[in-house]
C-alpha cells in the first residue's frame, strides 16, 4: 500500500483490505486458519462473558458525550440568562427597540442550540456493544445509520489491526484498533467493518484480544486465561475505578496507583486530563448508566445464568483494595480524584465566570 493510500485511509477509512502488512496495520490469522496461536489475553476489557456471548467494554467512547454535556449545559444557561437580563433594563434612549429584540432573539437561538447539544449528549440512545455469539457463530453489531442489526458470519471474517492517530486536549498518540472485516465475494473490497473491543496501545495487545476471541469461539472454557471484568456501570460509586480502567488504562496499576515506571509521563497525563475532564468523566459515567439503549434483537439466544457462567469461565475476584475502589472508598484513589476535581472546578469556574463578567460588561 502506498503512503498516499494509507493517508487517505486514515482520513476517510479503508475501502479495500491490503494483502500485506504495512503502514496501515497488520493482518491477523483468520478464524479457520490452522496457524500456531499466540497467548490469548482479554486485556481486562471484558464486560460480560457467558456460554452464549462475549461482550467487550467500550465505555471510554462515552467520554466525548460527557465532555459536551458539561461544556454546553453551562453555556446554555449563561447565554439564556444574559438574554433574559438584557430585555428588562431601561432601553438606551438612542438605541432602537428592535435592535434589542433582535439581539435577544439571536441569543435565544444560541442558547437553544447549546441546550439541544447538551440534551442530545445526555439522552441520545447509546448504541449496544458488539456481541460475539458462540451458538450462532455470528458477530452482531448495531448499525446506527440504518437502525438495524448487522450479523457477520464469524468463520468468514478477515481480522486486522489498524494504526490510528488520535488527537486530544492532552496531546496526540498512536493507538491500534482490532477490526473484523466482511469482504465482498471474490474481492478484497470491504463490505462491512466491526470494531469489537476498545483501542489498545500496541498491535500485540490487539492480537492478544483476537486470540482470546478465537479461543472463546473454538476452544474450551478452561483454555481461556482468568478474566478480570470491568467494574459495573450500574454502581454510581464505581465511576472513579471505572475511569481508571477505561480512560487511563496502563498508566494505573491494579491497586489504582499511578505506575512508577512511567511516573513523569503518567503523572502529567493523569492529572492534566483529570483536571480538564473531571466533570466530563463523571457525566460520561452517568450517561452510560441512565441513557436509553437500543434493545437487543429477539433472535439473540438468552444469556446463561450467572451460576452457570461462574462455573464455566474463570474470573479474577477483586482484591480488598479493588473492592474499596469499586465502592468509591479507596483513600489514595479518592484523594487523586479530589485533587483533579478541585483543579477542574477552578479551571472551568474561571472560564465560565470570565464569560459571565464579559457579558455583564457588554450589557453596560
Amino acid at each position: 500500500m502506498s503512503l498516499t493510500h494509507h493517508a487517505s485511509g486514515q482520513l476517510f477509512g479503508y475501502t479495500t483490505l491490503p494483502e500485506e502488512n504495512g503502514y496501515w496495520g497488520i493482518l491477523l490469522p483468520r478464524p479457520t486458519d490452522q496457524t500456531e496461536k499466540s497467548a490469548p489475553d482479554a486485556q481486562d476489557v471484558v464486560q460480560e462473558i457467558t456460554a452464549d456471548h462475549l461482550v467487550f467494554d467500550v465505555g471510554h467512547s462515552v467520554s466525548d458525550r460527557g465532555f459536551l454535556l458539561t461544556l454546553f449545559a453551562p453555556m446554555a444557561l449563561i447565554v439564556a440568562g444574559f438574554m433574559v437580563w438584557i430585555q428588562f433594563p431601561e432601553p438606551h434612549p438612542e438605541a432602537p427597540q428592535h435592535i434589542q429584540l433582535i439581539i435577544g432573539a439571536m441569543l435565544g437561538a444560541l442558547a437553544a442550540a447549546f441546550g439541544f447539544t447538551a440534551y442530545r449528549s445526555a439522552r441520545k440512545p447509546l448504541p449496544p456493544n458488539v456481541y460475539i455469539s458462540r451458538p450462532l457463530r455470528k458477530v452482531l453489531a448495531w448499525q446506527e445509520k440504518s437502525k438495524t442489526w448487522l450479523a457477520l458470519d464469524y468463520d468468514t471474517l478477515w481480522p486486522a489491526t489498524y494504526a490510528r492517530k488520535m488527537f486530544t486536549t492532552s496531546g496526540s498518540s498512536t493507538l491500534y484498533a482490532l477490526t473484523l472485516h466482511q469482504l465482498k465475494p471474490g474481492t478484497r473490497k470491504i463490505e462491512h467493518t466491526v470494531t469489537p473491543a476498545p483501542l489498545r496501545g500496541t498491535p500485540d495487545q490487539c492480537r492478544a484480544i483476537w486470540e482470546f476471541i478465537r479461543c472463546y469461539m473454538d476452544g474450551k472454557p478452561e483454555d481461556l486465561p482468568p478474566i478480570r471484568l470491568v467494574p459495573s456501570i450500574q454502581n454510581p460509586q464505581s465511576w472513579m475505578a471505572r475511569a481508571d480502567r477505561t480512560v487511563f488504562g496502563g498508566l494505573i496499576d491494579d491497586d489504582h496507583r499511578i505506575k512508577f515506571k512511567d511516573i513523569v509521563f503518567a503523572y502529567f497525563v493523569v492529572y492534566f486530563w483529570g483536571t480538564v475532564n473531571y466533570w466530563g468523566e463523571r457525566a460520561a459515567c452517568w450517561i452510560e448508566r441512565t441513557a436509553p439503549r437500543t434493545p437487543l434483537p429477539d433472535w439473540l439466544p438468552p444469556s446463561t445464568s450467572a451460576e452457570q457462567t461462574a462455573s464455566l469461565y474463570r474470573d479474577i475476584q477483586p482484591t480488598p483494595t479493588q473492592l474499596q475502589a469499586q465502592e468509591g472508598t479507596l483513600p489514595h484513589m479518592r484523594r487523586r480524584w479530589l485533587i483533579c476535581g478541585v483543579l477542574s472546578t477552578a479551571l472551568w469556574g474561571f472560564m465560565f465566570g470570565s464569560l459571565v463578567v464579559r457579558l455583564w460588561l457588554l450589557g453596560h
